[in-house]
């Protein structure tokens, strides 16, 4: 019994460590996204600021008909 419970004992502090590390790992993760769609609206935002200057680059050419 007392061998039982030991056995227990020990999965119980294996399963807080896996959860702790799981804790860590998942708020690492959501500062990674954080970052991810911060960078990802930055890269659109200059995207479009691109395709806006394109457009009015092409408005500026001579239209020969």
């Amino acid at each position: 019994m007392l061998n039982d419970l030991q056995i227990l004992n020990d999965k119980a502090v294996a399963l807080a460590g896996a959860m702790e590390q799981l804790r860590q790992e998942n708020a690492r993760l959501r500062t990674q996204v954080a970052s991810l769609s911060s960078e990802h609206r930055a890269m659109r935002e200059r995207l479009s600021s691109a395709a806006r200057k394109l457009e009015g680059l092409l408005e500026q050419i001579p239209h020969d008909a």
